[in-house]
């Protein structure tokens, strides 16, 4: 109950201190890298919707609060074995970690999960989504100053977007590698989409950034994989132990990490990386069109795991791949607009115009690519 209550109080704090972007925008005291970055917010959200995407009313809100992160992650495994502490709600499933608005309060349940003998990771998150529950702001986290900022924060979008679109209860893995892939291979096409151009320098830089990425995910998941096979072998626990420690020693010697990481680490680093191989095989399916995509996403059950929080989502994506992409496109939902009530009748006639003009092209779309072979776009690989 107490978790329960604190991740109320925590959405309600950002959600009463959120601010329409277009007076975050108008303000004079907005710094203009901030609205340089806000101001792309919107065309991402309709690029998202038109391929699919669901929206809703996210996004369309900024909130700042004085302190570095919106909230931070805890999660925890056990010390011999990849094996996530999981965490069981009635409703909303289970969830490989918890996500606490109040520094002080994840530093004391990580204390908690230490002392009952967990490997336990705590980290500070940057962005969130509700799953389409609420309608998200962008929080100030999102917004960084390095020269990627732009792409990153569209990334972002993106990413978050996916959980408001397709969420499998108590599958985190297949969800968070889910909206990974679609997210890092849809900002490559959306920066190709705005600029015209087939590799702008957004995009290079970009690249440029995920190629690093890729290399330490590499890294660590080998790793991981050492580290699995000293945990399922036949040593004792005295041992298994002492290979952990110059395993992980070596871990931090090459990879230069400022902390020490742990099975949980591990884990919670996994929960993003699992399926790219199977993702891009079904796109690629799927004639590298986002809706058709989703229909076969989305058609994913808990029961189709076998447990849950299953990281082996590489079998189930290749049996959707196997069973054929839909034909079918995934339905677009309404592109929700703001409080009516603040509008006259005239430009509610003209925005409504507007919108019916949209799906109508948005149909005509539709029923092109289902008489015609799809190019592929920029897959992001």
């Amino acid at each position: 109950m107490r978790y329960v209550s604190q991740a109320a109080a925590g959405q309600w704090e950002l959600v009463s201190a959120a601010r329409p972007i277009p007076a975050v925008l108008a303000d004079p005291d907005t710094p203009e890298q901030t609205r340089e970055l806000l101001s792309e917010v919107e065309c991402v959200r309709r690029f998202a919707w038109q391929h699919g995407l669901r929206v809703g009313d996210s996004y369309r809100k900024y909130v700042h609060l004085d302190r570095d992160y919106p909230l931070w992650f805890v999660n925890a495994s056990a010390p011999l074995a990849f094996r996530a502490k999981v965490f069981t709600f009635p409703i909303v499933g289970s969830f490989p970690g918890l996500g606490w608005f109040d520094k002080s309060d994840a530093e004391r349940f990580r204390d908690q999960l230490s002392a009952q003998g967990w490997d336990v990771n705590m980290r500070g998150v940057a962005a969130f989504s509700t799953g389409g529950w609420f309608a998200d702001p962008i929080v100030w986290s999102m917004l960084s100053k390095h020269p990627g900022a732009v792409a990153s924060l569209i990334n972002t979008v993106l990413h978050e977007s996916v959980h408001a679109t397709v969420l499998i209860k108590d599958q985190q893995f297949f969800n968070e590698s889910l909206a990974s892939f679609i997210a890092d291979t849809m900002t490559g096409q959306y920066l190709q989409h705005v600029t015209g151009q087939a590799m702008p320098p957004e995009l290079r830089a970009y690249l440029s950034g995920k190629q690093l990425g890729q290399q330490r995910v590499k890294q660590l998941s080998a790793y991981y994989q050492e580290l699995n096979a000293v945990y399922t072998s036949d040593l004792p626990d005295p041992q298994k132990y002492e290979r952990k420690k110059q395993i992980i020693d070596r871990m931090m010697a090459e990879l230069r990490l400022a902390q020490r990481p742990n099975n949980a680490t591990l884990i919670g680093f996994r929960l993003y990386q699992v399926g790219g191989p199977n993702f891009s095989a079904l796109y690629e399916a799927c004639g590298y069109n986002w809706r058709r995509f989703l229909s076969a996403v989305s058609s994913v059950s808990t029961p189709d795991f076998g447990r849950e929080q299953s990281s082996e989502i590489g079998p189930v994506l290749d049996r959707l791949r196997e069973r054929g992409c839909p034909t079918r496109l995934f339905p677009i939902a309404p592109f929700e607009q703001s409080d009516w009530r603040w509008r006259s009748k005239q430009v509610r006639r003209v925005e409504e115009q507007r919108e019916r003009q949209t799906r109508i092209l948005l149909k005509e779309r539709e029923l092109a690519e289902r008489r015609a072979p799809v190019t592929p776009h920029f897959a992001g690989k």
